[in-house]
């Protein structure tokens, strides 16, 4: 064709047409047929096998004598990037039929605010003495602890919060525990001593 450089693009459309006919037109990929430094096939065996021993890019990249940078790219590649519970036994999971066996009850400490705020939100600056006097003379505390209980039924997963001032005291979730027979029901808990040694009841 004149006027077309042999450098020029159409030539090389014309050409893979001549050669392989339509199938020549279809996209291809850019990257090369062959990588002078591929890492071998037997490299990356060892450096899935090494990460499977939870060893770290960088421990697996000093004891292969390989940039950190190729064995970040090489575990990312084989799904291998992130160590989770990579070379760990499987977590023991279950499933329970019935609702409220078990319910699960935790106690979380929080620390009251004092006056409800910081001087950078309601804008008050004074010292702060954790008391105060009342009308008739005696000291008060202002600021104390406030205790979230919360209860979760391990078969139907709902989920109940509640706030008290009593570390000890029952939270009374009926959302909970009204659906499941009473002599079904089993508690575990670790840091509510208050229902350490009885089960709840319905409300």
């Amino acid at each position: 064709m004149q006027g077309v450089s042999p450098r020029d693009p159409l030539d090389m459309w014309l050409a893979r047409h001549r050669a392989e006919g339509s199938a020549g037109l279809l996209d291809r990929s850019s990257a090369p047929a062959r990588v002078a430094n591929r890492t071998e096939e037997r490299r990356i065996e060892a450096i899935a096998a090494l990460r499977g021993l939870r060893m770290t890019g960088a421990e697996i990249a000093e004891v292969l004598c390989m940039a950190h940078s190729t064995v970040s790219g090489i575990l990312t590649k084989i799904g291998m990037g992130r160590l989770g519970r990579l070379g760990l036994e499987s977590a023991v999971r279950y499933e329970r039929e019935r609702p409220g066996e078990p319910i699960h009850i935790d106690v979380k400490k929080l620390g009251c605010i004092h006056a409800g705020a910081g001087h950078r939100v309601a804008g008050r600056r004074g010292r702060y003495t954790g008391s105060r006097t009342d009308a008739e003379g005696r000291t008060r505390n202002v600021v104390g602890r406030e205790f979230v209980h919360v209860a979760i039924d391990d078969a139907t997963r709902p989920a109940y919060v509640e706030v008290l001032s009593d570390e000890k005291a029952s939270p009374r979730p009926a959302c909970t525990w009204s659906t499941c027979p009473p002599g079904r029901r089993r508690t575990t808990t670790r840091s509510a001593p208050g229902l350490r040694a009885r089960a709840p009841t319905s409300s």
